[in-house]
Parts: C-alpha cells; sequence; structure tokens
C-alpha cells in the first residue's frame, strides 16, 4: 500500500542563503524529491538570493552538483534533474542595503496569484533585516509565508526581541519557526501511536510510566561551527528547541483535533509546566560535560579545547538533565533527557519505561521480569520498539525471556523514507503549522532555560570530562542511577555490548594486548600529548606488562598507575607496585611517568587520601583501564562483602582512591572508585584460565552486583568492554 500524494499549490520559494550549506545539503534535495513524486503543480519556481553575484544559469549548476553529491544512490534522475533546474531561478541581493530588492520584486511580480513563501536560511542576525526589507519593498501577499531556523534567540531577551522585529512585518500566522526534528515520521508517529491507539492512552501517565528517556547523541564534533558553538553549547543547541519540543509531543495532553492551534496549545500547557530548574537545584538536577581527546569512528581526535585552538573554555558539549512536570498526569514521573557532541554513536530515541508488575507469581528459576519499554528510535534507524516477557520456548520448564515487537519504517513499508524537510517545505506551502513553533511556545522554551544557564553562572557548576567516543561523564550515569533506575536502553546496550577476545595461549593474549594498548596511548598523545593508563595487579598481567613494555611508544608522555595497591610499602613482595616496577617500568617503558597509590601514612583512610590528592594530576577520564577478575567475581578490590563495597560501585561517588577491607583479603586495600574508571576510552578486562570463562559467563547473566562486583563493569561502564581470555 502506497500513500497518496497530494499536489500542493503553485508557489515561489525564495531561499536567503541559497547558495549556502543548509540549502546545498537539505533543501534542494528535498525540493527535488518532492518533484519526483509529483507534489508540485505549475507554475512553481524555486529562487535562490544571496550576496554572491551568480547568473540563473550558475546557480542551476551549483544546484545540479548539489543533488549529484547529496543525493543517495539511484536517486539522481538526469530528466528530473534537468526539470528541476529550469525552475531555479537566482538574485543577488544584500540584507543591509538596497541592492538587488528591485530585480527580486519583478522576478516576483511575474507569480503575484502562487504561494510565496521566504525561507531564511541566513544567521539569526540578519532575519530582522531581511523581513523589514521584504515589508518595505512590499513583497509580502496575502499568501506569503516567512520561515526561520534556530536558533530564535540566545536567551528570552533576545527572543523577545527576534520576535517582534519579525513581527513588526509579518503576521503570526504568517511565521513558520522551523525545527526538523518534528519533520520527521517518527516523531509524527508517536501522535499517532498515542492518539490512534486504545492501547497507550490510558496507561500514559504517571500511574503505569515510571519515567521516560529522551536522548540525541552526535558521533561528529564542532564540524566547522567553533565559533557559534562555543558561545552557544549544548543547552542552547539542542535542549532549547529540538529536545523541548519532543518532550511536549510526549508528555501532552491529548488535543480536541489535529488543528495546529489544538496541537500547539497542549505543548505550551507542558512547557509552562515544567518543574523550575534554579541557582537552589540545579546542581542537583543537571550534569555538564566537555569532550576530550579520544577515538571516534577510525581514528583518534582531538578534544573540544584543542579543536577551539587554544584557550580555556567552560562551554559544554554535554548535558543531562533531569525534569519534571508539574501536572496530574506526570506527577512523580522524572523525564531525564540528554544531549552531547563526540559521544559514542549518532542516535537519537525516546524512551518510555513502564512500572513493574506489581507482584512475581514466576519463582526465581524464571528469571529476571524487566520492565517494559517503547522505544521510539528517530535515527538512525526510524521505527518503534515494544519490549515484552515471554516464555523462552522449549520444554525446560518456565524461564521468561526479554523480547521486543520491532517495526523498522524502511523495512515495513518497503519506501523512502523521506527527510524532514521535504514534509516541513510542503507543510509551509499548505499553511500548516502544527509541526511549527508558536511565539509564545519559544519564549516559555527560554523562561525554562534562561535559569538553568543563570544557575550555572550563579553556583559556578564546571563541565565535567569525558572522553570522545564514549557516552559522556560518569556523573550524567549516576543522574539516573541515584534515583534506582538505569540509563542503559536497549539500543544503547546493544551498542556497548562487551567483546570477546579469546587466544590460544597467554603469550599470544599479552602480545596482542599490548598491541591494542600500544596503538591507544599512541593515539591519544597523537591527539593532546599525553596519555594515562591504569593497571591491575596480581600474578596475571606479569607476561602482559613485560610485552608491553618492549613497544615503541612516546614513554614519556605516559603516565602509569594502578587500579588497586594494598596498604603495604613498595618494597614488600605483595605489593603490586613491586609488581609493576619489575615487569613494566622496563625497557622502553622505564621513561613513563609511575604514580603509586600506596602512601607512607599512619592508617589506610589517610593513605587514600594522600593518593586521591596525588592522582589528580591525571587527566581523567583515563584513556586505558586494565582489570583483572578473581573467581569470586571481585575486580580491583572491589570484594563482595568488602567494608566500602557499595560506595565503591556507585557510579555516583566522587572520583578518587578509597579503602577497602574484606574477609580472606589480607591487608587493607586502597582502590579506585567505579566512577574514576568506568569511562576510560579503553576498559580491558583480562582473565586467563579456563574457570574464569565460567565466572565470567555467570557474572554477564542476571544477579546482584554486590554478590559479582564485575557486573557492576559490564552493565554500566560508559564504554564497550573488551574481554580478553587465555586458557
Amino acid at each position: 500500500m502506497s500513500s497518496q500524494i497530494i499536489p500542493v499549490e503553485p508557489f515561489d520559494y525564495v531561499v536567503f542563503g541559497g547558495s549556502g550549506d543548509l540549502a546545498e545539503r537539505k533543501l534542494l534535495p528535498a525540493l527535488y524529491h518532492r518533484q519526483i513524486e509529483g507534489q508540485f503543480s505549475e507554475p512553481t519556481r524555486v529562487i535562490g538570493a544571496s550576496r554572491s553575484p551568480l547568473t540563473h544559469e550558475e546557480y542551476r549548476k551549483f544546484a545540479k552538483d548539489a543533488l549529484n553529491e547529496h543525493l543517495k544512490k539511484g536517486e539522481y534522475d538526469e530528466a528530473e534533474v534537468q526539470k528541476f533546474c529550469a525552475r531555479l531561478y537566482y538574485v543577488s541581493v544584500d540584507a543591509r542595503t538596497d541592492a538587488g530588492w528591485d530585480q527580486l520584486k519583478k522576478l516576483l511580480d511575474e507569480g503575484k496569484d502562487r504561494v510565496r513563501a521566504f525561507y531564511l536560511a541566513v544567521a539569526p542576525g540578519i532575519f530582522g533585516d531581511i523581513s523589514q526589507k521584504i515589508h518595505d519593498h512590499k513583497l509580502i501577499t496575502k499568501s506569503t509565508r516567512i520561515v526561520v531556523e534556530k536558533p530564535i534567540g540566545r536567551d528570552l531577551a533576545s527572543a523577545l526581541q527576534l520576535n517582534d522585529t519579525i513581527g513588526r512585518a509579518f503576521k503570526e500566522e504568517q511565521i513558520f519557526r522551523i525545527d526538523h526534528y518534528l519533520g520527521k515520521e517518527t516523531v509524527q508517529n508517536l501522535m499517532a501511536l498515542r492518539f490512534a491507539n486504545a492501547l497507550y492512552e490510558p496507561l500514559w501517565n504517571a500511574n503505569y510510566i515510571d519515567h521516560v528517556q529522551i536522548t540525541v547523541a552526535e558521533s561528529v564534533g564542532l564540524e566547522g561551527r567553533a565559533g557559534y558553538y562555543d558561545t552557544a553549547g549544548a543547552l542552547r543547541d539542542m535542549v532549547q528547541n529540538h529536545i523541548l519540543q519532543l518532550l511536549c509531543l510526549t508528555a501532552m495532553e491529548v488535543p480536541s483535533s489535529m488543528d495546529s492551534e489544538a496541537v500547539r496549545d497542549e505543548k505550551l500547557k507542558v512547557l509552562r509546566a515544567l518543574k523550575p530548574l534554579n541557582a537552589s537545584n540545579v546542581e542537583q538536577a543537571t550534569v555538564r560535560g566537555q569532550y576530550r581527546a579520544g577515538a571516534s569512528g577510525s581514528g583518534p581526535v582531538k578534544g573540544y579545547l584543542e579543536e577551539l585552538e587554544g584557550g580555556v573554555s567552560n562551554t559544554e558539549t554535554f548535558v543531562a538533565i533531569k525534569a519534571e512536570i508539574n501536572n496530574w498526569r506526570w506527577a512523580g514521573v522524572p523525564f531525564y533527557i540528554r544531549t552531547g557532541k563526540r559521544l559514542t554513536g549518532r542516535m537519537s530515541e525516546i524512551v518510555i519505561t513502564f512500572k513493574p508488575i506489581p507482584h512475581a507469581i514466576f519463582d526465581q528459576a524464571a528469571g529476571r521480569i524487566n520492565a517494559n519499554q517503547l522505544i521510539i528510535r528517530l535515527q538512525p534507524d526510524e521505527g518503534v520498539k515494544q519490549s515484552l516477557m515471554i516464555k523462552d520456548p522449549g520444554p525446560g520448564g518456565m524461564r521468561l525471556r526479554n523480547v521486543s515487537l520491532d517495526m523498522s519504517f524502511a523495512q515495513a513499508f518497503n519506501v523512502r523514507n523521506p527527510d524532514a524537510y521535504e514534509r516541513l517545505l510542503m507543510d509551509v506551502v499548505r499553511s500548516n503549522q502544527t509541526l511549527f513553533m508558536r511565539r509564545d511556545e519559544v519564549e516559555a522554551a527560554w523562561k525554562w532555560v534562561d535559569p538553568i544557564l543563570k544557575g550555572w553562572e550563579t553556583t559556578g557548576q564546571q563541565v565535567q570530562g569525558y572522553t570522545a567516543g564514549t557516552w559522556g561523564p560518569s556523573q550524567a550515569i549516576a543522574l539516573i542511577e541515584r534515583d534506582g533506575r538505569t540509563g542503559m536502553t536497549k539500543s544503547r546496550t546493544k551498542s556497548m555490548a562487551s567483546t570477546l577476545h579469546s587466544f590460544a595461549s597467554a603469550a599470544d593474549l599479552a602480545s596482542s594486548l599490548a598491541d591494542k594498548v600500544a596503538d591507544t596511548l599512541s593515539a591519544a598523545i597523537a591527539a593532546r600529548g599525553t596519555a594515562s593508563i591504569a593497571v591491575s595487579g596480581g600474578s596475571t598481567p606479569k607476561v602482559f606488562f613485560q610485552a608491553l613494555s618492549t613497544r615503541d611508544i612516546a614513554w614519556d608522555k605516559v603516565t602509569i598507575t594502578l587500579v588497586d595497591e594494598r596498604f603495604v610499602p613498595a618494597d614488600n613482595p605483595r605489593s603490586n607496585h613491586l609488581l609493576v616496577d619489575a615487569n613494566l617500568l622496563q625497557n622502553r617503558a622505564k621513561a613513563a611517568r609511575f604514580l603509586p597509590l600506596y602512601q607512607d601514612a599512619a592508617s589506610a583512610e589517610e593513605a587514600a587520601r594522600l593518593a586521591t590528592e596525588k592522582t589528580r594530576a591525571i587527566s581523567s577520564p583515563f584513556d586505558i583501564v586494565i582489570l583483572g577478575m578473581g573467581g569470586d567475581g571481585h575486580t580491583a578490590s572491589f570484594f563482595p562483602g568488602g567494608s566500602n563495597l557499595a560506595k565503591a560501585i556507585d557510579a555516583s561517588t566522587p572520583r578518587g582512591i578509597i579503602t577497602m577491607e574484606a574477609e580472606g583479603a589480607g591487608e587493607p586495600r586502597l582502590t579506585f572508585t567505579f566512577s574514576s574508571l568506568q569511562d576510560a576510552a579503553l576498559l580491558v578486562l583480562h582473565i586467563e584460565g579456563e574457570g574464569k570463562k565460567d565466572v565470567l559467563a555467570k557474572a554477564e547473566g542476571s544477579g546482584d552486583e554486590a554478590a559479582m562486583p564485575i557486573r557492576a563493569v559490564l552493565r554500566r561502564a560508559t564504554s564497550p568492554v573488551e574481554i580478553y581470555w587465555a586458557p
């Protein structure tokens, strides 16, 4: 079954910034696709406008080149491209003078009765100038619309000023404030799921929903936007518009109809009901992050400050917020929102987690009963997934299993998934404002965001470092986990699954792991000039240490420390320091800087405090952390029944070193907290022995982290865990 294409009225689309990046990558390809789908009525024209002195033919060549570069394989049709280029025109105009405006008026006067849309794909600083010129040169007809891109201001005051400036030339019903996220099929399907099915809406409230997570993750960095981004940050760039719009569509009440005003009225109510965040609570409800050098895609990448090319910046490239809506429907239901750059992957999703069943009738042998989740994927693979518990097939008794009903739009409908701009550009022509922000929505969003910005400034809340290629700072995970919830959505778990590397011998493992570590350290050094690694002790890593010490690395730029240590002097035969000194700090690795955990102090507690102070010289997070695992499932000095175990594996515990005592462990231990280790760019679990493989299999199943602390690493590390095993 194919959808019916309804042609729109003939129109003239004037694209200011017509030779710019947005027109090249998005607007021209989107309009081309709409032509192919038969949605244009004739005569229809697209008019590029900018300061560049181009002729009509030169602009048509620009458009043809843009289509050739940005269309997918099989979408470029020479006859359709020629037809599309024939409707293209170009006028050179200046936003701040009268140059070119008479030529634009003359061209537009040829189609006075058509729909006339002005698209401002330009910097916000000239929105007002262009709006006034359009008005002064009498280019506004009864069928005129104007489209403005984000950002609509950088705070409430500037948003009010910009809205007033555009409003002096255009009526509110003529102004289309575009947010391309709202044009995605999945976002629109959210309304269909809620309001066209009897299944969900009765459950869409605090009685049945435990919490909601909205994630918009990007794997890219600044992408040439350093000047803009450092004055904006993730809160202004993503939360104030895209993410709050997704939150509104998720949380709004049922509108009386799909009329644009009815839908936008309900979204506005959500924005006005958001619990205020300010200096009194912003540190408890928000986390700011900034990416450091790491690995992304196929190689090393620079950190944010290196991309800025000097200076100090407290601009956030990552933000996580615990938002709450003060109304009857959502009382007590947290909305965890997060967005960031240089994360593990590119993905956007909304996850609705329902409350657990009130009483389990199945015994423990049936397995863990997971809460149901509805996962709405916006990108990269748009679709909807509903998780359910079912019986595992077979005669082996009642064993429960979590499965997903998964609908990918591409697979379900076997059609091309239109770009969001295609829908939105045609909605402008149709004068349908449902998916566009109204003035009072923009201002209500800023009224919530402004106090957060001011709260950060008042409290001096700093950005937390995170390694590029990970899922952000550990404090963001703690923001969710201290509420007894997990931030590991199903799609995220899939991308972070541990990888097992098996070897025939310990020597083969040692050689391979040494190569992996050497490459990672060298990449970190190339990106920012230094590197850091925390290693475990015991007898297992001895051969690996010896292999690593021979690798050709700029060791004088490497800092080495231990994951944990016994509270014994360095020359004690049981100390990990002695093991590292004898096997790793040899050969080429002699040039490395070593920071021991043991400190000459009256107590282990005092030694932990001193070691925490000294290891702060290591820029966090670590580039590499290498852990071992005991037969009881302990790792580092995270022992089952340990005196400080709960504190050690709690992601919200501050970074640093604490003490640990446990039965059978001998001397008191000094150990890094899990929060210090979990967000390493490379986290390795080095285990040897047939029996350890069985322990690992048990740890990867369900069960209490306190009983097998290695589970905390496997479940909650912010980067995929690389497991190296030999018999």
